[in-house]
Order: structure tokens, then sequence, then C-alpha cells
């Protein structure tokens, strides 16, 4: 098999993992509150953005992570942390196993979405890498749309069930172990440029903002149609899932909509949320937070 073939269903794979990040535990939400009835919402909601804090550390960290293991052994320990670690309240039913679970798996996300980066700088020439990081995006959408429908078939069996999904992590590890080579492209990493500037922090604080925004609206969407609309979790399942579905489509567009947008790129990712949040706004049902769902998820996968 040729490298850049290898290569790529790598990236695929880790994106796959990382897609997870943003099911969370959102499709089953509902069945939380419901299953924890004596915390509050605001506590079982977090749950869903617990990951965040470990993410947050694991990034920074992570300069000093590649200067001593290599972009492999950091892809294979955070693939098998989001596989092993996210299915763990599967067998361990309680409160306290679901923080831990949601705790750790901070660590696997916060490394492979960066270091699924350093793979495509370090093994891919320049003129290819557009392709890429569009099949990191397609691949982080697949990730969520199957967390979201494998997840929400499962939970049918129960809410433990729910976690048997973050299984498929494990397959990513596997590719991973298997298929990408242990050294990089030394003549692909010497073009790079590394250093921070004034628009890396400024870029830093957008995402901030925007991330603030999507997560509102995914912390919060199973919730509101478990109580409101039906308490079948395959429905959450399927309106998360849409959103998956357009980051996919995103994902698949992404070089294209560069080529035409340009620097635009990143506004046009922010409107677009902003019109999600207007059809949630203005159209009720699950007319709306199907449309909210639909224009979120381009707009996460595009800025991203």
């Amino acid at each position: 098999m040729k490298k850049e073939l290898r290569t790529g269903i790598c990236v695929f794979m880790i994106a796959l993992a990382f897609g997870f990040q943003i099911t969370g535990i959102m499709p089953v939400l509902g069945m939380v509150q419901e299953r924890y009835s004596s915390y509050t919402t605001g506590v079982v909601q977090l749950m869903q953005t617990l990951p965040y804090g470990l993410i947050m550390i694991t990034s920074l960290l992570l300069g000093w992570l590649t200067a001593r293991f290599s972009d492999k052994k950091l892809a294979l320990a955070a693939t098998l942390v989001i596989g092993v670690c996210g299915a763990l309240p599967f067998l361990f039913d309680s409160f306290g196993a679901l923080c831990v679970s949601r705790l750790l798996v901070g660590f696997g996300f916060g490394v492979a979405g960066p270091i699924n980066s350093s793979i495509i700088t370090s093994h891919v020439p320049p003129e290819k890498r557009a392709g890429y990081f569009g099949l990191n995006v397609v691949g982080m959408g697949i990730g969520s749309m199957s967390g979201n429908l494998i997840g929400g078939m499962l939970a049918k069996a129960g809410l433990r069930c729910f976690y048997l999904v973050y299984l498929l992590g494990v397959l990513s590890f596997l590719a991973v172990l298997i298929l990408l080579p242990e050294a990089p492209s030394a003549e692909y990493r010497a073009d790079d440029d590394r250093r921070l500037n004034s628009t890396v922090f400024f870029v830093a604080a957008a995402a901030f903002l925007h991330t603030l925004f999507i997560n509102a609206y995914m912390t919060n969407v199973s919730m509101y149609i478990t109580r409101k609309i039906t308490e079948d979790p395959g429905v959450s399942g399927a309106a998360t899932a849409l959103m998956s579905a357009a980051q996919l489509m995103m994902g698949l567009a992404f070089h294209s909509v560069v080529k035409k947008l340009g620097r635009a790129t990143l506004p046009f990712s922010v409107f677009t949320a902003a019109a999600g949040f207007a059809g949630l706004l203005f159209i009720p049902g699950i007319a709306g937070v199907l449309i909210a769902g639909f224009f979120c998820g381009l707009s996460l996968s595009c800025f991203n």
C-alpha cells in the first residue's frame, strides 16, 4: 500500500475517533438526566462539556509531548484513550464513573485533533495538504454521525449500551498501529512556519466564542427534544446526526469553499451558525431543531 494512502486512512480514522468529541453523550443527555435525577440539569449538562477541561490542558502541553514522543505514539495513545475511557460507563454504572470517563476522554480528544494536523504536515507534501485537511473534516463528520446514529440505536437497549459506541475508537487505534509510518518525512517539516503570531491569537479568541455558542446548542438539544417533542433517543440521535451529515458535506466541499471564499471562509462559518440559531429562534418544533443542527454542522466543520 502506498505511503500517501496509508497516511490518508490514518488521518481519516483518527478524525473519526475525534468526531466523538462532538457526539459526547449528547444523544442521551435526556436519559442521563432521568438516570441521575438527583443531580441538577446544569451538572448533567456539564458531562457533555467536561472533556474540554483536559482538552485545553493537553493542547497546551502538546508541544512538550511532541518533542518527546512521535506522532504515531501520541496518535495511538489518543485513540486508545477515546475507545477505552469512552466505553468505561458501560462497565461501571455510576455517576462517578461517568465523570471519570468524560474527564479522561478529554486527553484523547486534546491529542487527536492537533496530532492529526501534525501528521498531515509531517507526511504529506504541501501541494496535497488541502485535500488531507478536507479528509480530516470528513472523518470528523462521519465519526460524529456514527456516534449519534449508532449510539442512539444502542441506547434503545439501555443507557449503558450507548457507551459501547466509543469502542469504534479501538478500530482507529488498530489502523494507526498497522498503517502509520513511525518516522515522518523530514523534508515536509522543513517548510513549516509554526511561530505564534497575532493572527493565531485572534483566531483562537474567535474559536472560543464560536465553540461557546455551538456547545450551547449541542448540550441543550437532546434535553429539549426529550422534554418537548419525544422521549425516543433515536430522534435525538437522528437530529444530531443531521449536524454530522452537514459537517461531512462541508468536508467534501471544503476545498472548493476555500478556493471561492478565501479569507472570507472564517466569517462565512460564523454567519452560517448565526443562520442556524435564527432558524431555531423563529421556527418552532423539530423543524427549527433540524435547521439549527444542519447550519451549525456546516459552521463547525468549516471553522475547524
